[in-house]
């Protein structure tokens, strides 16, 4: 079991956001397929940053365990129990059905998603900004980007379709500006309408470029990859992971 990064939750989040934080731990970051089983003692035993979770001790942690267990988000196989203190918890645990669309609905409202859409012009010059300076800036706080030329898909959705599932079920929108991208505007104007967070980026020689009504806006220049990434994380810090 491998405990992947995940944005922090502060100490002071409200009983809502541990549990629903928690749920999306084990749907995301620990489960490899529907109906794993986690083990759970493994857990206790090698989380160590569990502020990251937003709990104060392990015994927080063990709350919200039993209590995600007692309104059947997750099940433990027939007896396999155990105690930690005076609480009853499982060896182990899977996520159930019930559980698995509470995580969906979760997701797709975009609150507690570590998703990033990323909106850019998909051009070769572009390629070496995005990959070591947008994707690892956006990778280090925790969060994975999602750039539609990058996801396999083996349905029937449009390519449309996609777009707008993928901003519905974001966190926030990294928008680069240059190249004039008009999939990127409309992009980002979708996302500012969802009420989602747009940290807007360009490059420094495709500035006076943008449009004007954009120009009053904070946006990030940049003329390097390394200066786009400490750049990006430190806004994704200062507006995101607050």
């Amino acid at each position: 079991m491998e405990k992947r990064k995940r944005p922090p939750l502060p100490l002071d989040a409200s009983p809502q956001e541990k549990y629903d934080n928690f749920i999306l731990a084990f749907y995301e970051d620990w489960q490899e397929f529907d109906g794993e089983k986690i083990d759970c003692k493994k857990l206790l035993q090698e989380i160590v940053d569990l502020e990251h979770l937003g709990f104060h001790n392990k015994k927080e942690l063990v709350f919200y365990l039993s209590s995600l267990c007692a309104d059947e988000i997750l099940a433990p196989p027939p007896k396999e129990w155990d105690t930690f203190g005076s609480i009853k918890i499982p060896f182990r645990a899977y996520i159930t059905f019930k559980g698995l669309n509470y995580c969906r609905s979760l997701l797709e409202s975009g609150k507690n998603s570590t998703r990033c859409f990323v909106a850019m012009k998909y051009s070769d010059d572009l390629e070496p900004y995005y990959a070591e300076g947008m994707a690892k800036a956006i990778e280090d706080n925790g969060f994975r980007p999602i750039r539609v030329d990058k996801e396999h898909t083996e349905n029937e959705q449009t390519i449309n379709d996609f777009i707008i599932a993928s901003i519905k079920q974001s966190r926030f929108c990294v928008a680069d500006l240059t190249h004039k991208s008009h999939g990127a505007y409309f992009e980002a104007g979708y996302a500012l309408g969802r009420g989602l967070p747009v940290i807007y980026t360009c490059r420094n020689d495709h500035f006076e470029d943008i449009h004007f009504d954009l120009k009053n806006m904070q946006i990030i220049k940049y003329a390097t990859p390394e200066e786009l990434r400490e750049a990006l994380s430190l806004k994704i810090q200062a507006k995101i992971s607050e």
